[in-house]
């Protein structure tokens, strides 16, 4: 099979290991425990309340629902609720207690998550990330680096809105000479980033450049990651239209509430 390759923005991890691959038509379930391929045309059966059908209007959804003054109360409780910020240390910490290595290695683990919080200046924006996270169901950032000294690590990291990035995993099969299966050859994973929103004319990120921190919750039945808002949207739109209603409602009935004195 004729193999097509396109430059990716970013850098790229090369592993080292020797492992063979086994032969089969079945990929591996991804980290955030969607199946592939991510992306492309789906159906989705009707439904009679109004929900996005797309990752992206999904976001869109998910923030609408957060403006809204109950729905915003409540987020402000869960992330309140969820780490204490102090000012003499972080709010999170790693620990490695069960780790199986070196002691050395345990230490410079543990000085790299510091370094990752200082970049993340997570001391001051631990609420806004974290936040933006519950919200969205899913965050992205751009690990940089310096490319004319990759060993210097990490410099900076820069958050991506959610609604400008997409992630993409296309599996790449090779049908089998004897049997005609397809067989899985490999996986190519990258992001595809619009700084205007528009992602028909994305640029191509790697896989390693851009850290992604799904929710966790997968809808299974459309292989879709959703959010925690995800159950608040159809109490959300009976609400807002129950206000609407009463509204329309109080406005049509106002006239029949007043009292007419007529002489007679």
């Amino acid at each position: 099979m004729a193999e097509q390759t396109e430059e990716l923005f970013g850098f790229e991890l090369v592993s080292n290991s020797s492992e063979k691959t086994l032969s089969s038509p079945i990929p591996q379930p991804l980290d955030d425990g969607t199946e592939m391929p991510v992306g492309g045309r789906i159906g989705y059966t009707y439904e009679h309340y109004e929900k996005a059908k797309t990752e992206h209007q999904l976001i869109a959804q998910y923030r609408e629902v957060s403006f809204f003054p109950e729905a915003d109360a409540a987020i402000d409780d869960v992330v309140n609720e969820a780490f204490v910020v102090e000012h003499h240390r972080a709010p999170v910490s790693i620990r490695l207690d069960n780790l199986n290595i070196d002691d050395r290695i345990k230490e410079q683990l543990r000085s790299e998550f510091q370094e990752t919080l200082k970049l993340l200046r997570f001391q001051k924006k631990s609420y806004e990330i974290f936040r933006n996270w519950y919200v969205d169901g899913r965050q992205y950032f751009q690990l940089m680096v310096d490319e004319s000294n990759p060993r210097a690590g990490i410099k900076e990291i820069r958050p991506i809105d959610a609604l400008k990035i997409r992630r993409i995993v296309k599996p790449i099969y090779d049908r089998d000479a004897r049997t005609g299966v397809p067989i899985l050859e490999k996986v190519d994973e990258h992001f595809e980033y619009a700084p205007d929103g528009d992602l028909s004319s994305a640029v191509k990120l790697s896989r390693d450049s851009v850290a992604f921190v799904p929710s966790g919750i997968v809808d299974r039945n459309k292989g879709m990651i959703v959010g925690y808002l995800d159950k608040a949207i159809k109490p959300f739109n009976n609400l807002r239209a129950m206000e609407d209603a009463l509204i329309v409602y109080r406005i049509a009935r106002a006239p029949e509430r007043r009292i007419f004195y007529v002489e007679i």
